[in-house]
């Protein structure tokens, strides 16, 4: 690295049109294989990134609202739960809707990698109407009226000193489309709890929907408020905040979660425990990693194996498990055997590991069996067996049989599948509403 200021260009435009999991939980399909995640980059670059490839995946373009997103020709529009189209086909991309608006691309090309390159984001009404021309790079969900928009694209700069930094450009959109809080602003995060972590120079703090400071910035960097707490780093490490600045505890932690639950991640040293909202270590840092508390369980890891505990530090399922998710409607997904990948009879690439899933108890209610899986919602899971999917209940049976090439969550009582190259929507009984178009 030369004296001189290096800027690398991160691909602000790139949006993953595959299914994509990550942290060792459902096994990726594309996403591995795409320029998106690097190691090194800021954490805000990073969440950024995987929230760009969530909104653009399978998991992003789901019904909510009573609209989903379809493609006929190459164009997306929108379709009711009847699958009756409501908003023509004539976008190049198009995400879900929430808070009433959707984001749309206009210009933007599908590369080899399946990825949308260029182009300008907008956003739309649910009757369909434009409510934000396509001007910017990138548009994300709304939270609390206010969408941040980026003006320019995400930079990694590295100064002379090889300290890597944001260079982008945000500001935050009303629903109208006006720009309701200005900057400039080196990078923002979306409103949580009523204000939203922003960097302005070198210093974050925090504002409220007016863009009037709420926080003064004065910390290294930050995280959105969960819990009515809020994670900022000082001085090189991480503490927490209350809604009105206070530092609740001496900054010391090596790394620090949003709270979930009533508990945060945190990470002193090279292991992993829990925070209470007081700031003391509710669960010591015993673990190799651990995760956010969902339904009252925590995954945790020690000797690459996964497993489960409590709200006190309890082991519900001791690490034994080669992957987990976090626990969804009383279930958690599994996986037992090896990660390596291996060849089916057909020749194709199969994961060798299987995965079940474990009740709140620690104990196997669905034997693992499947190649991959999904969570459950609406009672029902997407599940993996040979190439194809399908999906099962809370019992395990299988209630849709296995027949699609990807499969995606139920929302609003329908799910988008693939069959080859064609997307359609189902309903709980299997029965398209929207039959596959390219």
């Amino acid at each position: 690295m030369t004296r001189n200021s290096a800027v690398l260009l991160l691909g602000v435009s790139l949006l993953v049109l595959s299914c994509s999991r990550s942290d060792e939980g459902q096994p990726t399909q594309d996403a591995q294989q795409l320029p998106l995640i690097q190691e090194g980059l800021p954490e805000h670059i990073r969440n950024w990134e995987t929230r760009v490839i969530v909104l653009a995946s399978g998991r992003g373009s789901r019904f909510s609202e009573g609209r989903g997103p379809v493609s006929v020709a190459g164009k997306w529009g929108y379709i009711d739960r009847s699958g009756s189209t409501v908003i023509q086909p004539q976008f190049d991309w198009a995400c879900a809707f929430r808070e009433g608006r959707a984001a749309i691309n206009v210009g933007g090309k599908r590369n080899p990698l399946g990825l949308i390159r260029g182009g300008k984001w907008g956003c739309i009404a649910s009757d369909g109407s434009v409510v934000v021309e396509p001007k910017f790079t990138w548009i994300d969900l709304y939270s609390e009226g206010l969408a941040r928009v980026q003006r320019t694209g995400v930079r990694l700069l590295v100064t002379e000193g090889e300290r890597p930094e944001l260079g982008s450009q945000w500001c935050f959109i009303d629903k109208s489309g006006r720009t309701v809080i200005e900057g400039p602003l080196k990078w923002a995060e979306s409103f949580s709890e009523g204000v939203a972590a922003v960097c302005f120079k070198e210093k974050w703090g925090y504002i409220d929907h007016t863009g009037k400071i709420a926080i003064a910035p004065r910390f290294d960097d930050a995280g959105g408020f969960h819990d009515d707490r809020a994670r900022v780093k000082i001085d090189g490490s991480w503490t927490y905040i209350d809604k009105t600045g206070k530092v609740l505890s001496e900054p010391r932690l090596d790394g620090a979660g949003d709270f979930s639950e009533g508990f945060a991640c945190v990470k002193l040293g090279i292991k992993w425990g829990f925070l209470d909202k007081d700031g003391n270590l509710a669960i010591q840092p015993t673990f190799d990693r651990v995760r956010d508390f969902s339904e009252g369980r925590a995954r945790v890891r020690l000797a690459r194996k996964w497993g489960f505990i409590d709200t006190i530090g309890n082991t519900v399922s001791p690490p034994s498990f080669t992957s987990a998710f976090d626990f969804s409607a009383g279930l958690a997904a599994v996986a037992t055997g090896t990660k390596r990948l291996r060849l089916d009879e057909a020749g194709k690439a199969a994961g060798a590991a299987k995965w079940g899933y474990l009740d709140k108890s620690g104990k196997l209610v669905i034997a693992p069996q499947f190649e991959a899986v999904g969570d459950f919602h609406e009672g029902l899971a997407a599940v993996k067996t040979g190439q194809n999917w399908g999906y099962i209940d809370t019992s395990g049976k299988m209630v849709i049989p296995v027949r699609f090439d990807e499969a995606f969550d139920f929302s609003d009582g329908l799910a988008r599948v693939s069959v080859g190259d064609k997307t359609g929507y189902i309903d709980k009984s299997g029965k398209y509403v929207w039959e596959p178009t390219k």
